[in-house]
């Protein structure tokens, strides 16, 4: 029997950002850039989020039926999802070991005589950010402030989950009313879009300039949202990307290569 494959592919800024999932249970997401593969990772999750240091991110909310029901790419640095760490408990999947430390952890497995497996991978600062900020970072805040560091930080990041969570759950309740797609792009409902909190309306213009296929750096975000707040006429040129202030709307529109070329 074949493998069910559900592939999600998007353009940003000129390269191809390709998504490949299979299985039903444990899935495996595949992520190319550009043809070129970035991260290979299992997991059981209905959210999952992968990671790069240099390549951003991408958040899968994962369909059973189709491709998956939504994935967000985020340039590096950009989400408050990435501040707040895996989250313990997400749907039908709950980690009971994610507030249990290393020591802790290791502790229990010498009182009953286990044997844990261990990835080298994860002993290398070099391999990963995470791993030169768990082994080289933290153990020097803690030895220059003469304090623990690591209780306090997961404290702040499981409020930060609820604060991505909850902002997370407005933007999507607000976004038939303001995101409509069209051929050449999308267009946002002004007013609609400006009376909403900020970090709701920042959320949602990231996501639509997201699935126009422009990066959803913070400087358009910003533009986008200073149109939605003036006058009709005004425009801004974003990198592949024309947001036109229409009366009543924002309009996105992708620019020709003759208009880049300008």
């Amino acid at each position: 029997m074949s493998k069910k494959v559900q592939i999600w592919s998007r353009t940003i800024a000129g390269h191809t950002h390709h998504l490949e999932v299979t299985g039903d249970l444990i899935r495996t997401f595949v992520w190319t850039l550009d043809g070129e593969e970035v991260l290979t990772r299992k997991t059981a999750d209905d959210r999952a989020r992968l990671e790069t240091e240099d390549r951003g991110s991408l958040l899968v909310i994962h369909s059973a039926l189709g491709t998956p029901r939504r994935a967000t790419y985020f340039a590096p640095g950009e989400d408050l999802a990435g501040m707040a760490g895996i989250d313990p408990h997400l749907g039908p999947f709950v980690r009971p070991l994610i507030d249990v430390s290393r020591s802790e952890v290791e502790a229990f497995c010498r009182a009953l005589r286990l044997r844990p497996r261990r990835d080298p991978t994860n002993r290398d600062p070099r391999y990963a950010l995470r791993n030169a900020i768990r082994l080289r970072g933290l153990p020097a805040l803690e030895r220059a402030t003469g304090r623990g560091v690591r209780e306090p930080i997961a404290r702040t990041a499981a409020l930060l989950r609820d604060d991505e969570r909850e902002l997370t759950r407005q933007m999507y309740a607000a976004w038939d009313d303001v995101y409509e797609q069209t051929a050449g792009g999308a267009r946002l409902d002004a007013d609609r879009l400006t009376v909403l909190p900020r970090p709701i309306a920042g959320r949602l213009v990231r996501q639509a300039l997201f699935r126009c296929g422009v990066p959803p750096m913070r400087e358009n975000v910003e533009a986008v949202l200073d149109l939605a707040a003036g006058r009709a006429g005004r425009r801004r040129d974003l990198v592949g990307l024309n947001a036109v202030r229409d009366r009543g709307y924002v309009s996105l529109s992708r620019s020709s290569p003759e208009s880049r070329g300008r």
